[in-house]
Formats: C-alpha cells, structure tokens, sequence
C-alpha cells in the first residue's frame, strides 16, 4: 500500500468521511432547530447566530463555532467533564459590546483549544452591558477524534464585518472568524 494511500484511509478513518473542502456541502446540515447558519466568506467563514434575546443569540454562536469543527449531534454531555471544563467562565470582559462578544467567543475557543472542550449547551448566567461583561456555563463534553468527525479548525475569532442588530424583535449576530 503507497504512503499516500495510507495518509487517506487514516484521515477517512479518523473524520468519519473524507477531508473537508471548504465547499459547506457536508456542514450546512445542521443540526434541526439550529439557529445559526455558516456564511461565504473569501478566506474564512461568517458565522450568523440569531434568537429572542442577545444572551440566546450569543450562545448560539457559540454552538455554531463548535459546530463547524466537529458535528454537535454526536456530542454527548459528560457532566463530570463539564463540570470541569464548562462551569462558571465568569471574568469575560470587554470595552464595549463588540469587544464583549468578541471576548467571549475567543473565550470559549481558547477552553477548547486548551482542554478539548466541546460545549453543546452554553448558557449566559449574566450578561451586564453597562459593566461590559458576561458569565457564562456550558455542559458538552472533550473531544474525542473516534467519536467526533474532525472538521476545519477555528484559529481565531475576529472584528471583521462583527454586528449585532436587533430585528423585528429578534437579535442577530454576524461574526467572521479565521480558519
């Protein structure tokens, strides 16, 4: 069997399909109810979150983050690793309110980046938008490449074209983030 075969078949093996090609065919099925939707973007990808209020709307970007590196559904929720990883981030801070979204997406990358951490339900136990910042909790459990299909990395969250607007009565989010 040649290398490049083998590089395959490990890489089929591990995702549980073949390598992502950035074309959205594979995770644009979303989860049903989801309330998130990926973007074109030329270089990265525009997340779109939205809900009845900013807190439901900040916490689906979150799950639309972690959506587009593995596939939510098969993540289970470990209430010991969540309890661990997933409880009480509550020193998330910003200046205004894009820093604060932007602080408490990058948040929530850095936990998974440097625990594994795969959040499947987040919820906002704060938000203070005069005081400029958010506590937050999530239940979910670490990544495990046997269970979890591994999709594209996020590297960094970023300002880019960030906007939050109220619209008939419903919040929406709109943040570009680096692959």
């Amino acid at each position: 069997m040649n290398i490049q075969k083998q590089i395959d078949d490990a890489i089929l093996k591990r995702s549980g399909r073949g390598c992502f090609d950035h074309s959205f065919t594979e995770q644009t099925i979303l989860p049903k109810g989801s309330q998130y939707e990926y973007l074109n973007h030329p270089a990265d990808v525009q997340i779109h979150s939205w809900g009845d209020s900013m807190q439901e709307t900040l916490c689906n970007a979150v799950m639309a983050m972690f959506g587009y590196m593995t596939s939510i559904s098969l993540v289970k929720i470990n209430e010991e690793e969540s309890l661990e990883f997933g409880q009480c981030m509550d020193d998330i801070t910003g200046h205004d309110l894009y820093s604060l979204i932007y602080s408490f997406l990058d948040e929530w990358l850095f936990n998974f980046h440097s625990t594994g951490f795969i959040a499947k339900e987040t919820t906002i136990l704060d938000l203070d938008l005069k005081k400029c910042t958010i506590q937050s909790c999530a239940k979910g459990e670490c990544f495990d490449v046997e269970i979890h299909p591994q999709f594209s990395e996020i590297k960094a969250i970023t300002y880019s074209s960030m906007k939050m607007k109220e619209i008939n009565g419903r919040w929406h989010l709109w943040v570009i983030v680096d692959i």
